[in-house]
């Protein structure tokens, strides 16, 4: 698969919402041990592609319905959130439930990676 298994470096302070917990280990623990295939996947975007994406909303009307005030604000704080996803993979990256990290500037070839790493078994 293209995509590539996270270890997160950085231990810096992320935004509100970024649990600093071994919690959500704990649970990704819990679920692998119940039985359930836990896949995780991060969808990462360019911030060149991000604009491009952002204002193609803005620009045509026929997708102007998917931008939201929440859009152009986080874009804003782009280095803000992308510090809060190295946190976030800091303490949810684990050898048993690791993240793999999919390129999603071309969506098509993005959904497509994920898709063929999925377990599938022909009946």
């Amino acid at each position: 698969m293209g995509g590539k298994k996270h270890r997160g470096k950085n231990s810096v302070s992320g935004l509100s919402g970024v649990a600093a917990t071994d919690q959500p280990a704990a649970v990704d623990r819990a679920t692998i041990d119940s039985g359930i295939l836990l896949l995780k996947y991060w969808l990462e975007v360019s911030q060149e592609q991000q604009t491009l994406r952002l204002q193609s909303r803005i620009d045509d009307p026929r997708k102007i319905w998917k931008l939201s005030k929440v859009d152009l604000e986080s874009y804003s704080r782009w280095y803000d959130f992308s510090r809060a996803r190295d946190e976030m993979f800091r303490y949810t990256d684990t050898g048993w439930a690791p993240w793999y990290v999919v390129s999603n500037d071309d969506k098509k070839r993005g959904r497509l990676n994920v898709i063929s790493h999925l377990p599938y078994q022909e009946r």
